[in-house]
């Protein structure tokens, strides 16, 4: 998959800003909704004049709204949606059962304060055709009550017809706002997290290269300019063997290293017998660690090694492995004719200081032309 893709597609499946803010639209949406009527109908009981009718609607107002209470923390399900938009319905037709002329004119009264709430966080709803179906349900059946209250008369002529749509309007209006600015958020995140993963990909591709050449310049490259420059035939065998060890490097170029841990003073071992060189290991504990880590403190080991047998003019090295409480360092010393560490040449930089880099670990040289070179390899469990 391209990266483009990979964009689009976190782009179009992802929205967590709009989700969390449509999430909390709701909870807050029911409380206000339900509040508003659990005490328009406690008000309607406390009146003055309480007919038989009010007092079972307010009832079942009062009750409904309890129970939506006790579920406001709970995503509203399409059953209490509708459930919500019958209960605010009949109380808007009920309305010539609960309000006087007065009331309806005064936009008091239990089907206004019930249908007006109701209008405005209906609108809410996230697909904007569903918010305005309802919106428009239930203000169309405060109209039709109060038009049936005596005396009102056509429900064009009530402020109400007119108010109600424009509140709605508004209310949803506001919430767009909200609902840009959290898709705006939502395609931010995705842009960052795109540009993060194509970075990474970046990344990740130029340290397989810089192994690549490291793998070519330790094996390969390293052989052929050995035969260029001529050596004894006494050396024919080694040539060799070193030439299979690198066809066997260079197939293994590009697999998945195994999880398993080593011990990597075994593999230390394994890899000074390959070289014409009289070594002095010295060991303190047994450093185990992940595999990925040996092979490439290994191949850097076999580069450092490589270099004091093309250019340190000695048959004598000094290997030192010292465990410590969560890595180890290693250190190769020789008293040949040294360099300037200043001006490393590819294979100290890529094979050596590269590789461990990649890994996490470090390389510390100190050396003066004359006066032979020490190298330290460390690595740390972080």
């Amino acid at each position: 998959m391209s990266h483009t893709k990979t964009a689009a597609v976190l782009t179009d499946s992802s929205h967590p800003a709009q989700t969390r803010t449509l999430s909390l639209i709701d909870r807050y949406a029911v409380p206000l909704r339900w509040v508003t009527a659990l005490a328009s109908a406690l008000f309607c009981l406390l009146g003055d004049q309480v007919s038989r009718w009010q007092i079972p609607i307010c009832l079942a107002v009062m009750g409904w709204s309890g129970l939506r209470l006790t579920q406001r923390r709970r995503p509203t399900t399409t059953v209490f949606l509708a459930l919500d938009l019958a209960v605010v319905c009949a109380v808007g037709l009920t309305t010539p059962l609960t309000t006087s002329l007065s009331g309806v004119v005064n936009q008091t009264g239990l089907g206004i304060s019930v249908t007006n709430p109701a209008s405005l966080t209906f609108v809410w709803r996230a697909r904007r055709s569903t918010a305005a179906l309802l919106s428009l349900t239930v203000s169309g059946c405060y109209l039709i009550g109060a038009s049936m209250v005596p005396g009102v008369g056509a429900p064009w002529t009530l402020l109400s017809f007119y108010l109600l749509p424009i509140q709605a309007v508004v209310s949803r209006a506001l919430v767009e706002i909200v609902l840009r600015a959290a898709r705006a958020a939502d395609r931010a995140a995705a842009d960052r997290l795109s540009t993060d993963v194509d970075q990474e990909v970046a990344v990740a591709r130029r340290a397989a290269e810089r192994e690549h050449w490291a793998v070519l310049h330790d094996t390969a490259a390293s052989t052929l300019l050995m035969v260029g420059d001529g050596v004894p035939e006494t050396a024919n065998d080694r040539i060799r063997e070193q030439a299979g060890r690198d066809l066997a490097t260079l197939d293994r170029v590009g697999r998945e290293i195994p999880d398993a841990e080593v011990n990597l003073v075994e593999s230390v071992r394994h890899v000074v017998s390959d070289f014409p060189l009289e070594v002095n290991l010295q060991v303190l504990g047994s450093p185990v660690v992940p595999k990925r880590i040996e092979v490439a403190t290994i191949a850097a080991l076999a580069e450092v090694l490589t270099n004091v047998v093309r250019h340190a003019e000695v048959q004598f090295v000094s290997i030192s492995i010292h465990q410590s409480e969560d890595g180890f360092d290693i250190t190769i010393t020789d008293t040949g004719v040294g360099f300037d560490p200043a001006d490393v040449g590819l294979g100290l930089r890529e094979s050596v200081i590269g590789r461990m880099s990649r890994v996490g670990g470090t390389v510390a040289i100190d050396s003066t032309p004359g006066h032979g070179a020490s190298i330290r390899i460390k690595w740390q469990q972080t």
